[in-house]
């Protein structure tokens, strides 16, 4: 699993100095303060300015590491159930999100059953999403689910093309896997 500290990761701090700068920006032309909009470009150019860079799964531990093993855009999520991993897996498979996902156009790449599904899209073409939800039992009669999204460009062009749709949707991106997260917990 990905390290929990999600102030460490690079995309994250991006993301966020993207939104500073669009804020900025608007702020300072709508106030006509044009050094804050000034500030606010800035911020914008470091934030869609900077390439991603390419990461690699330490080890082959699931199907999703298997499928997208290389990667330059990764957002990992998690909680525990107080529930056995075959009633969180009825609760995820039936929940309304992952039928919002295959009608929004990903499709089921691989599905381990009770265990792990991975869902993938063409997003930028030449770049691939993919996404899983896996489920791991504990010694206590829970479960953890994990939610994981991987993208992949093929080239640099692509890469950077994303990056700065990536680090506006960002914010918007986690919500909704935390919220798929807390809805399969409340169900």
């Amino acid at each position: 699993m990905p390290g929990n500290d999600w102030l460490s990761d690079r995309e994250t701090w991006l993301s966020a100095l993207t939104w500073l700068g669009l804020l900025l920006a608007a702020a300072g032309c709508y106030r006509r303060r044009y050094r804050v909009a000034a500030a606010g470009v800035v911020c914008l150019a470091a934030g869609w300015g900077v390439p991603p860079e390419m990461r690699k799964a330490a080890f082959v531990e699931t199907r999703l590491d298997e499928l997208r093993p290389t990667f330059q855009f990764q957002e990992w999520h998690y909680r525990h159930m107080r529930a056995p991993q075959h009633v969180v897996w009825r609760k995820m498979r039936s929940h309304w999100l992952i039928g919002s996902a295959l009608r929004a156009g990903f499709r089921i790449a691989e599905e381990a059953e009770g265990c792990e599904l991975v869902l993938a899209k063409q997003v930028f073409p030449p770049a691939e999403a993919y996404m899983n939800i896996l489920l791991e039992p504990t010694n206590r009669g829970t479960t953890v689910v994990s939610t994981e999204t991987r993208v992949y460009a093929e080239s640099a062009w692509a890469a950077h093309r994303f990056a700065v749709y990536w680090r506006v949707i960002y914010p918007g991106s986690a919500a909704l896997r935390m919220a798929l997260l807390w809805a399969m917990e409340a169900k």
